[in-house]
């Protein structure tokens, strides 16, 4: 039987089979017919995601998306070889293959129609189209009926031991935002809000009510998770989109309790896409959106998704309302810089990793899949290797804080303080962490230097504040410091500075990372004793060459006697 498990490798949570810790890269697409199934399984790949829908519906009601396949219970009757050809044709592919599939739990239209008391107010674009509300324990309750027959479908099924996942995945986009966009509120969230202030016996301000959306998200999250590692008997890890902390700081996302997934033993990895902010320009950093240490204190495995464009990509649809800026396709050349930067945040960072390739297509070309190769075999080796940090840089932020920002007020202050702050600490040519204000005392005693992103001031923070000595505040009025000024401060705290120009740095303890923001001398500067060896590209010398602008480059930490 084959089961799979998170382990502890060093500080880092890793996914292991049968007890063997695996390359934690994978590759899906929403389009199969468009599949690079046999591409990605010659460059090595054996982990693969498929999405699998309860319903024949898009996936999100921001732009009118048409559903991208039909739905295993849209019918009288269960139609379950909807995942029976999903499974045959990366099979088929890659015989080996481990497979997790991302569940979208979205109920059939029908249910929806047959209960209004559980749906939300109103709906998003058409606000007429209401769909369901977190709150209701009637929708809850047909989910986990649907789960069930699901997991059971597929445990049950030859291919059971290809499992070793299920993506829990609700909500607009999948990611677990309410389908109102403005938080999940309808009429059973009202009724549970006066349950918990009675409970809690708080005040029912503004503020706590969308602090208890946030909760309410978090909890199904939980509860869903709970289920389904209760079905499979733990035989398969169990995760969900959550937590984009530092992405959405705004109290209508449902993202931020974060803390209560992190404290559930049933939530085993977590993932999100890369950011996107600055419609991710070359030049500058692609951050996460988690607090991806936190996920690490708490043992959680992390899967980024790179959902990376490429030359080849192109609008999913041509639908109304689909002028999503993001499709825009980029060159070559920027196209390869940018997969650079995504692999080596996943090297260096020591997380998971799935190349999404959303429309089917977007890296069938030579090139894409010989990267796609040789990432691989760099993986495969730095297995093998101590990736544990070496940032002496903790950036902290308690989601509580987040929480009482109107939509005004969220681009005057949360995001520049909490979102926006990414693109000088990305630049700033130190690596840095990323906390929730929770885990700081896990963390205190380890880091020369701590900032922290205040948009409003908590209880938790006022008192981080106080015992972190010399830490930097950055809030509405510091939210636009400069990189030479968080260089100055970072040198006053004695941390190492890699580049005293504009640079994006990853470093842990045998690799680093360098993206050039602009033309001319990198100027890298290793510690005492330590030297860089290129690993991927043609040999550069980064104390004195000059260097092009947005270009990525991936080192090996080598010691004066290698």
């Amino acid at each position: 039987m084959v089961r799979s498990e998170i382990i502890m490798v060093g500080e880092n949570p890793t996914l292991a089979i049968n007890g063997v810790p695996v390359a934690e890269n994978a590759y899906i697409t929403y389009f199969r017919k468009k599949a690079c199934y046999g591409d990605f399984a010659k460059a090595g790949y054996k982990l693969y995601s498929v999405p699998l829908y309860f319903a024949t519906r898009g996936i999100t009601e921001y732009n009118h998306i048409p559903p991208f396949d039909d739905g295993i219970f849209e019918g009288d009757e269960p139609d379950y070889s909807i995942i029976d050809s999903a499974f045959r044709e990366i099979l088929d592919e890659c015989p080996d293959a481990y497979i997790f599939p991302r569940v979208n739990m979205a109920l059939p239209e029908k249910w929806e129609r047959e209960n209004p008391d559980e749906l939300c107010d109103i709906g998003n674009l058409d606000m007429n189209k209401r769909r369901f509300c977190y709150s209701s324990d009637k929708w809850a309750e047909e989910t986990k009926r649907l789960l069930g027959l699901f997991i059971d479908h597929i445990e049950n099924s030859p291919y059971r031991d290809h499992v070793i996942a299920y993506q829990l995945a609700d909500g607009n986009t999948e990611e677990w935002f309410g389908f109102d966009l403005r938080g999940s509120i309808g009429k059973r969230s009202r009724e549970k809000f006066e349950e918990y202030k009675d409970r809690c016996g708080i005040e029912g301000t503004e503020e706590e009510y969308y602090g208890f959306l946030n909760e309410i998200a978090a909890l199904r999250i939980i509860e869903f998770s709970d289920f389904a590692k209760e079905r499979t008997g733990g035989r398969v890890l169990i995760g969900s989109f959550y937590g984009y902390t530092f992405e959405c700081p705004n109290r209508t996302s449902n993202h931020h309790a974060l803390r209560y997934v992190l404290e559930s033993k049933s939530v085993d990895f977590l993932c999100s896409p890369i950011s996107y902010i600055d419609l991710r320009e070359t030049g500058r950093d692609a951050p996460c959106m988690l607090p991806l240490e936190s996920l690490k204190q708490h043992g959680k495995l992390y899967f980024l998704e790179s959902d990376a464009r490429t030359h080849l990509t192109l609008p999913l649809f041509d639908v109304p309302h689909f002028d999503n800026p993001h499709y825009k396709p980029r060159d070559l050349f920027h196209s390869v810089e940018t997969l650079k930067m995504y692999y080596a945040r996943s090297l260096i960072k020591a997380h998971a990793i799935w190349w999404f390739d959303m429309g089917g297509g977007w890296y069938r070309y030579p090139r894409y899949m010989e990267m796609m190769r040789d990432f691989i075999g760099i993986t495969e080796s730095a297995m093998k290797k101590d990736t544990s940090s070496v940032s002496e840089v903790a950036v902290i932020v308690d989601e509580r804080s987040l929480d009482g920002f109107d939509s005004e007020e969220l681009n005057k202050i949360s995001k520049p303080v909490v979102s926006n702050i990414r693109y000088q600490l990305g630049l700033m040519g130190a690596p840095y962490d990323a906390y929730l204000a929770d885990d700081y005392e896990r963390i205190k005693e380890k880091y020369k230097a701590f900032i922290l992103l205040v948009p409003k001031p908590t209880a938790l923070m006022k008192r981080i504040a106080a015992e972190s000595e010399g830490c930097l505040i950055i809030n509405s009025e510091t939210a636009n410091i400069t990189t030479d000024e968080l260089r100055g401060y970072l040198r006053d705290r004695g941390v190492h500075i890699y580049s005293d120009k504009d640079a994006v740095i990853y470093a842990n303890r045998n690799y680093l990372f360098l993206h050039t923001a602009s033309i001319g001398e990198a100027n890298i500067k290793m510690p005492k004793g330590l030297h860089l060896k290129e690993i991927y590209g043609d040999p550069i010398d980064v104390t004195k060459d000059v260097l092009p602008a947005r270009c990525s480059y991936l080192f090996e930490i080598v010691g004066e006697n290698d």
